[in-house]
């Protein structure tokens, strides 16, 4: 008989907890001893499905917080205070920058668990998954969140999780949103990704025969996000997916480095065309800074009324703005050069919004194509696009779904469950009671009771430091 408790039958949640914007995904309905077939939900908070991560504290009257579509197209009075890169925050040196993110941290989840249950949904019920990049210190960064989150409500009687970003990246893109469990309770595989349009892709390169017990290709994931890039490289078996056990993917491998948009591009090339067109850009609210980003980092002009008519992106504009991108694309190249030389990735996908700059996804392309590694940018497709007409708003958004929801949709995939141990925190009521140790650091016993190397609060060892 099947334990139900294992975590191939939770509920789950996946957050893809992005610098400038947060994505929330849904697994329900897996069933023990019998064949289930579920799709991962992307969730509409606050009627987004693309929910900004800043925040503003307004410091006069009700000295409220403002989250998602309110913070964003906030105007900011005197005194207020944006934070708009908090999550790099997290992973700071600087005591006083990481402080202050912990507790935005906590109002941000806070928030997030309110519109959530708003929107009907019992967070007792699921699992959470928290993605997170690949950093030295994110043990104790998942830990912190996890502690914060589970202060506001999300972790009890269920646990937390953490998950590779990168790995959660690549594995969304290939499920695409699929979860599939055979009635031995392991996933399906060949149902799982054996359908998605990269399996399709590769198999018409490489036609599989029955003969065939080995043909394995590598796929490489290039993410260049607001706070970090990503890489990952998942080998994979090709013949694996006509076994619906077998799981095909022998290995994933996965870095992350602080090289993204905020630092590496906003905070270059916006303030010093705030100086030389003479308006600070930074005053604008997010959601009208965010469409002039993307038009002058396109090489595009973008003129701006508010007082008086301002109009950026001229020759001199152009000029900052591309040498900096290219400096970025520099940059990035020289991190991921050595990643994918020892893992020779046969294709490549580009995402994150980096990758929807026309110069850097083209500059890094060519680049990477010259390493003899075929790239596939989204949302410009993984595959030709189809012949009929009515297929075409389909294969596009699906294009779409995989360029910004991927992270989420791997999140919270059952392929994560796959070797996971069974779950113990149904039957605890936390933890065990706190010891203090020599220091006055207050060591807690884990409700997970120690085992699962993904808990976010104790990383398997069945104990952390209370914060």
């Amino acid at each position: 008989m099947h334990d139900d408790r294992h975590p191939i039958y939770d509920n789950v949640i996946g957050i893809d907890l992005g610098a400038s914007y947060t994505k929330v995904s849904r697994r329900t309905g897996l069933r023990a001893c019998q064949y289930s077939d579920v799709d991962t939900d992307i969730l509409a908070l606050h009627e987004q499905w693309v929910i900004p991560s800043i925040c503003v504290q307004r410091r006069s009257g009700s000295h409220e917080w403002l989250f998602g579509v309110d913070a964003a197209e906030a105007t900011l009075a005197d005194g207020d205070v944006l934070f708009a890169n908090w999550k790099a925050d997290l992973f700071s040196d600087a005591r006083s920058e990481y402080v202050q993110s912990i507790h935005v941290a906590a109002k941000f989840f806070k928030w997030l668990r309110e519109m959530m249950e708003a929107s009907g949904i019992d967070l007792g019920e699921y699992t959470t998954r928290l993605c997170l990049p690949m950093l030295p210190v994110m043990e104790e960064t998942a830990s912190i969140l996890a502690q914060c989150m589970d202060r506001e409500g999300w972790a009890f009687p269920r646990n937390i999780l953490k998950v590779s970003e990168p790995a959660a990246n690549i594995i969304g893109i290939f499920t695409d949103g699929k979860n599939c469990v055979s009635s031995r309770g392991i996933p399906h595989y060949e149902q799982c990704y054996g359908s998605s349009n990269i399996i399709n892709q590769m198999t018409r390169l490489r036609p599989i025969t029955e003969l065939d017990t080995e043909k394995f290709v590598t796929v490489g994931v290039l993410d260049i996000g607001s706070f970090t890039t990503d890489v990952a490289a998942l080998r994979f078996n090709l013949s694996g997916i006509v076994h619906p056990e077998d799981p095909g993917i022998e290995r994933i491998d996965a870095e992350s480095w602080p090289c993204g948009i905020t630092a590496n591009l906003d905070d270059v090339i916006l303030p010093a065309l705030s100086e030389a067109n003479g308006f600070d850009l930074s005053t604008l609210k997010f959601s009208l800074r965010e469409t002039a980003k993307e038009r002058l980092y396109a090489e595009k002009r973008w003129t701006l009324g508010v007082d008086r008519r301002v109009d950026f992106g001229g020759a001199s504009d152009q000029k900052v703005i591309k040498d900096t991108l290219q400096q970025f694309c520099h940059a990035v190249f020289n991190r991921c050069e050595s990643f994918f030389t020892r893992m020779r990735p046969e294709i490549l996908f580009m995402t994150g919004g980096g990758a929807a700059i026309p110069l850097v996804r083209q500059t890094l392309a060519d680049g990477i194509e010259r390493m003899g590694i075929r790239v596939r940018p989204f949302p410009d497709g993984i595959m030709a696009a189809p012949g009929k007409q009515s297929d075409w708003v389909s294969w596009m958004v699906s294009q779409l779904t995989l360029n910004r929801f991927a992270t989420a949709l791997g999140g919270a995939s059952v392929v994560l469950d796959a070797t996971a141990p069974p779950s113990r925190s149904d039957t605890t009521e936390g933890g065990r009671p706190a010891a203090e140790l020599s220091s006055g650091v207050v060591r807690q016993s884990c409700r997970c009771q120690g085992g699962n190397k993904d808990c976010c609060f104790c990383g398997g060892s069945g104990f952390y430091v209370k914060r």
